[in-house]
């Protein structure tokens, strides 16, 4: 099994909505993901899921999503990716806007994309953040605002993110040195604010 895949059911706080499920339920899925039995991982974290834990959920919607064990199922993830992100999952909203843009088990809808790349991009989630500004720059459910995808490609790179890097400073060609210098002062301002105060186009309606 790719390390990346454990890295993305291991990731997160386990969070309970009710019922009498234990830690151990969820810790007896992640075991079994590990050695690639993920039968046994969905039969154990399901009911977690059901229960409201917005990571067994996310992890259901990873599993169906990349066909980890069980066959690709579209519909599916997005119903367990959209259930975690409902309930402020910041990985599973940046999924389910992926699917909301090729249409992968919901119909594809830019703005409803770019609306969860946004919940997700204010949470400090890397790649919702660098999706949020490809959205913003390519103008894809999103009015087209260059400044304002440089400001997330910025905050996207200084949360890790490499691909977010060469997109900034692709985009660099394209702004002058003072649109620059404007989008670096909004990613400060964004950042300092925990991403509650950021000058982003909201996504239109559609």
């Amino acid at each position: 099994m790719p390390r990346r895949c454990i890295a993305v059911f291991l990731t997160g706080t386990l969070l309970f909505a009710g019922g009498t499920l234990s830690a151990g339920d969820f810790d007896a899925g992640a075991e079994a993901a590990a050695e690639g039995d993920f039968a046994t991982a969905i039969k154990k974290w399901r009911p977690v899921a059901e229960a409201g834990n917005s990571v067994a959920q996310h992890n259901l919607g990873v599993i169906y999503r990349n066909g980890l064990g069980v066959p690709i199922n579209y519909e599916e993830a997005a119903k367990w990716s959209l259930r975690a992100a409902e309930n402020g999952h910041a990985a599973a909203q940046n999924n389910l806007g992926v699917m909301y843009s090729y249409g992968h088990g919901v119909p594809a809808n830019d703005a409803e994309a770019a609306r969860w790349y946004e919940r997700a991009a204010r949470q400090g989630h890397a790649a919702g953040q660098y999706n949020l500004g490809k959205s913003l720059e390519e103008g894809k459910g999103v009015p087209r605002d260059l400044l304002a995808a440089h400001m997330w490609f910025r905050l996207a790179e200084v949360n890790g993110s490499t691909r977010a890097r060469r997109a900034r400073i692709a985009l660099e060609e394209e702004l002058t040195a003072k649109e620059i210098a404007t989008a670096d002062d909004l990613s400060r301002d964004c950042r300092a604010s925990d991403y509650k105060e950021c000058n982003l186009n909201k996504p239109r309606q559609e």
